[in-house]
């Protein structure tokens, strides 16, 4: 069986949570990378490559990204 590889985000950004993503982890429901993800910020996405989740539905209003 193949292991998942770390990823990290694919840019830095004003306002990222790579910093935060411990203090996340403990206020997100166990098993939350099985449900479907909605990340209307994405940013650098941080939080959605740590979750790696399932699926997703990524968006940025930001059109630099």
């Amino acid at each position: 069986m193949a292991k998942n590889k770390l990823v990290v985000p694919f840019l830095k950004w004003v306002g990222g949570k790579r910093q935060l993503i411990p203090e996340i982890r403990k206020m997100l429901p166990k098993g939350v990378a099985n449900r479907p993800y909605y990340e209307p910020f994405i940013g650098g996405g941080a939080l959605f490559f740590e979750l790696q989740p399932k699926q997703a539905v990524i968006n940025d209003y930001n059109e630099e990204l």
